[in-house]
């Protein structure tokens, strides 16, 4: 009956009856959208709506170049970290050091050497309550790669 606003950078969310997950950083160009269950109207720069999501719909928007995807959402990775989990599904490398650099408030740097970076993607995994190092850890083993912590800074550098 009392809908409400959530605004995240040029994203302006209206909830209508429902639970829905957003996720936006001031670093990041990109601001996603999930819809779990009721209906949301979204709005992009105050005047651009964008069409009622569904549930198990989401849109991501790029404010760098004003793109907007609609998709569909896999539960489990998107409401996850409510619970402690952090949880990765087929995602590309550089998506996973995103995630991780949010999680635990640390910077990455990425040295791939004269590698193909794409040789590293599909990663796949859950961590409840995990530290960094103990992910960082399982990762190097997978992923064959050297890592170092070295307070908010994590180096990687890829065998």
């Amino acid at each position: 009956d009392l809908p409400f606003n959530v605004t995240s950078g040029d994203i302006t969310t209206t909830a209508l009856g429902t639970s829905f997950n957003i996720r936006a950083y001031p670093l990041q160009q990109k601001v996603h959208v999930a819809l779990v269950t009721g209906k949301t109207r979204t709005i992009v720069n105050g005047n651009l709506e964008i069409e009622f999501l569904n549930p198990g719909q989401s849109i991501e928007y790029n404010s760098r170049n004003n793109e907007i995807k609609k998709d569909t959402f896999d539960s489990k990775e998107v409401l996850s970290w409510k619970d402690g989990i952090l949880y990765f599904e087929n995602k590309k490398f550089e998506e996973v050091a995103i995630i991780l650099e949010e999680w635990y408030d640390v910077e990455f740097d990425i040295n791939y050497g004269d590698q193909d970076s794409s040789k590293y993607d599909g990663i796949k995994g859950s961590f409840k309550n995990a530290s960094l190092e103990n992910v960082l850890k399982v990762m190097s083993h997978a992923r064959e790669f050297y890592y170092e912590i070295k307070g908010k800074k994590v180096n990687i550098k890829f065998r």
